[in-house]
């Protein structure tokens, strides 16, 4: 990977940018057009000093700005502990099945692999009943 990663680096470190005659280009091309100056802005027109009441305005301007958030970090984190415990109930009720069931317990000696099988069919227990497993 180490090899690929520094011919790569070559290969970039390398490349040269032709132009339309077929021609290496030394320089980027410079924009032809000049930039148009930024039109006026309405609030560079103002005065610098204001009068009461227009500070009054703006007051009332920033108190509607700068208003409460509708959704706080307290409100995503309470949202985010109930999906969670949502998913939980989900989840335990979905294996809640399964364990219900009760779990079968084998009664008696257990046999081994080269036993007979206690089918009574004559047979090694490895080439009858535990063939399949």
């Amino acid at each position: 990977m180490l090899k690929f990663q520094e011919d790569t680096v070559r290969f970039l470190f390398r490349m040269q940018i032709l132009g339309p005659d077929g021609q290496p280009v030394d320089a980027a091309p410079r924009p032809s057009r000049a930039v148009p100056p930024a039109p006026p802005v309405a609030s560079s027109a103002r005065p610098l000093m204001l009068e009461a009441a227009e500070l009054s305005v703006l007051d009332e301007e920033a108190a509607v700005a700068t208003r409460q958030a509708s959704t706080t970090i307290d409100a995503l984190e309470k949202e985010f502990h109930r999906k969670k415990q949502r998913e939980l109930d989900a989840a335990s009720r979905a294996g809640a099945g399964e364990a219900s069931q009760p779990v079968q317990r084998r009664t008696g000696e257990k046999v081994g692999r080269n036993d007979p099988c206690p089918c009574g069919s004559g047979k090694k227990y490895k080439k009858c009943h535990g063939a399949g497993k």
